[in-house]
């Protein structure tokens, strides 16, 4: 390892250049400040360069790697299904560069989530929420997916007392109806857009759930055959 420093404007600036067994690699060039004892003790955000470069060490470990090449990681473990790695690659990218915060809360939430672990898809969903049109039909979306559906049902409930605005009660009701139905309570899913059916009489709205009503209750009349047979 080379280092070759000048000064520049109180600054010092550093071309590494590494060879031996970690092949021929460039590091670009560095505008850092060093402490007071002399040594170099913060370098720019991303750089696989060693953290104190008057050691002249590199790193290993996580702070071996750039933000770009732990997302690409990530990327890897999400396409080979592996959810769990994906998750720490992606913690790893923001550790690096916290301005991916927003970007990629959303998928963490959904890694979580599927990973059960609800601690962390809800402390995720928190910054999702800060963004969403509609943070509590977000919130219970998620309890649904960590399979908390006693939760997500009641926000939904209370959220649609509340709602005065009927694009939003459609799309409420589409949810809630949607969660009953994968509990299996058809009737329930039935009653509440056969409520929210009344309020939007008369609008674009009225043609699209009278259909999922019909489709409901051909269901309902399947079901009841079957047990007919």
């Amino acid at each position: 390892m080379r280092l070759l420093a000048h000064g520049l404007s109180g600054c010092v600036v550093y071309l590494i250049t590494v060879s031996a067994s970690l092949g021929q690699q460039k590091a670009p060039f560095i505008r850092i400040k060093p402490s007071a004892n002399g040594e170099v003790t913060t370098v720019a955000s991303g750089d696989a360069v060693a953290r104190t470069i008057g050691t002249g060490v590199m790193p290993s470990g996580p702070d071996a790697k750039t933000a770009v090449e732990w997302k690409r990681e990530a990327e890897t473990h999400l396409r080979a299904g592996e959810k769990s790695q994906a998750a720490e690659a992606y913690e790893q990218v923001l550790r690096l560069d916290p301005s991916s915060r927003v970007q990629l809360a959303p998928v963490l939430v959904r890694l979580y989530a599927g990973l059960k672990t609800s601690d962390k898809a809800l402390g995720w969903a928190k910054v999702v929420m800060a963004r969403s049109p509609d943070p509590q039909a977000y919130l219970a979306g998620v309890y649904l997916s960590l399979e908390q559906v006693e939760q997500a049902e009641s926000i939904l409930v209370v959220e649609l007392a509340k709602s005065n605005a009927p694009p939003r009660t459609v799309s409420l009701s589409y949810q809630l109806a949607d969660l009953q139905l994968h509990q299996g309570s058809t009737n329930s899913a039935l009653r509440t857009l056969e409520r929210v059916a009344v309020s939007v009489k008369g609008t674009p709205d009225e043609a699209m759930i009278s259909k999922r009503v019909r489709d409901i209750k051909m269901r309902l009349n399947s079901k009841a055959l079957q047990h007919k047979d």
